[in-house]
């Protein structure tokens, strides 16, 4: 996820301290954003332990209201259990975590590496 923010011209800082908890990535517009301690754009969690992850991006979002949350899922094992607790008790999330699998990452990083450059030209458009 650090290589698919940077070809999209995103910073990306991995293992973000937040009041306690210790977010696996999260993607600021520039590095004067992160410096200056502004809200990220985005945040990532890989599901390894779901209520982990969930409660680690409900103090994201906490935290930052606006934030985009992220959870990325190894296979359909993983991503049913993840769904599981966003329908208990973390159901206040269930329509704010983007769940992402991880061959669908994948897929995404090597589309970007053929074509980074251009990508990254028309992502910047609006951005000095």
């Amino acid at each position: 996820m650090v290589e698919v923010a940077q070809l999209l011209g995103y910073y990306p800082v991995r293992d973000v301290e937040v009041g306690g908890y210790r977010l696996g990535l999260a993607w600021w517009g520039d590095e004067d954003e992160y410096r200056d301690g502004l809200a990220p754009l985005a945040v990532f969690e890989v599901v390894e332990s779901p209520e982990q992850v969930l409660a680690r991006l409900k103090h994201a979002r906490d935290r930052w209201r606006g934030v985009r949350l992220y959870a990325i899922v190894a296979d359909e094992k993983a991503k049913r259990s993840l769904e599981a607790a966003l329908r208990g008790s973390f159901h206040e999330l269930k329509r704010r975590v983007k769940v992402i699998m991880l061959n669908e990452l994948q897929g995404l990083v090597q589309d970007l590496r053929k074509h980074g450059d251009l990508v990254r030209e028309f992502v910047m458009l609006g951005r000095d």
